[in-house]
């Protein structure tokens, strides 16, 4: 028989920092931290205790350290690559040679990912019959594979997120609203992981087989008006920017708060449920016990060691 064990954590804080700009998205690799602001369109490499940064993309422009939409970017090694939605391209940035190039789309990349050989890129849902594009680093179309299984008008303005695992050369993708797709890397499905009180996933992370998952929960069903008024309001995207709006959902319902989990993908079995983050701010990145969270309006980040009760 099978038993679910699932370890009750409490977060202790490390440092908080305050940071030139406002943090909508970072991503770990090594020693370095890529932060993200893309109201501004400015991306920043820190150093992974922020006493240090460099400017990548200093704000809207078409020059090659300029951007005029920022929908992603991923982070492989000393490989940094950039979707810039306004100019239809994709900017590479070698951190170690200091050096950058870029090449055209035929259509913007909501979402990039990379192993630092390859390119895996979506599209904007609807413009095009395949799910993943694969190119190469200098701008060549490898493939196309995969197949949307979700309907935009169905999940409002909700977008799936994306997360490649290169390690395991696997694709998570998180579809509106409880469910988390396994993709191989030639866009077939591998299987599934579902949690039935996910309305929508916002980040996938993982470190060493473990997947952080973090976004809007419910702790138990709630009625169908309450998720229209939620998802009319278009608090969707402004929640995964700004701590002081992600409390909102506090005042829509009780039942609704922003929470982390985090599946063990070797094993199958969750290792953290459900812990609330609402207080706390948005959840950026993590590496095993160590956990980052952003304050875009404050322009801080926080990082703080799960702890076992």
């Amino acid at each position: 028989m099978n038993f679910l064990i699932i370890i009750s954590f409490i977060l202790k804080e490390v440092y908080t920092k305050e940071i030139p700009i406002s943090p909508d998205k970072i991503k770990i690799q090594d020693k370095n931290m890529v932060v993200g602001d893309f109201k501004n369109q400015k991306i920043f490499i820190f150093d992974i205790s922020l006493s240090s940064f460099i400017e990548i993309i200093k704000g809207i422009g078409n020059k090659l350290d300029e951007a005029k939409l920022l929908n992603d970017f991923d982070i492989f090694k000393n490989l940094l690559c950039i979707s810039d939605g306004g100019n239809n391209r994709i900017i590479l940035y070698d951190i170690r040679r200091k050096s950058r190039n870029s090449f055209i789309l035929p259509q913007p990349a909501i979402n990039i990912m990379t192993d630092g050989k390859n390119l895996i890129l979506t599209p904007f849902p609807g413009e095009k019959e395949s799910l993943f594009y694969k190119y190469s680093l200098n701008g060549n179309l490898i493939e196309s594979f995969g197949k949307i299984k979700y309907n935009l008008d169905e999940t409002s303005s909700l977008l799936p997120c994306y997360l490649l695992d290169p390690e395991n050369k696997i694709i998570y993708e998180a579809i509106p609203f409880d469910k988390i797709i396994i993709y191989d890397f030639y866009g077939k499905e591998i299987g599934e992981v579902k949690k039935e009180n996910w309305i929508y996933i916002s980040n996938l992370r993982i470190y060493k087989n473990n997947l952080y998952l973090s976004g809007i929960m419910k702790l138990k069903e709630i009625e169908d008006t309450v998720l229209t008024e939620f998802f009319k309001k278009s608090l969707v995207r402004e929640l995964i920017i700004h701590k002081e709006k992600i409390k909102i959902l506090k005042k829509i319902s009780e039942n609704l708060f922003y929470g982390l989990d985090i599946y063990d993908t070797k094993n199958k079995r969750w290792i953290l449920k459900d812990f609330d983050l609402t207080e706390y701010g948005i959840f950026g990145d993590a590496k095993g016990d160590s956990i980052w969270i952003i304050n875009p309006s404050e322009k801080k980040i926080s990082k703080y060691i799960l702890i076992k009760e």
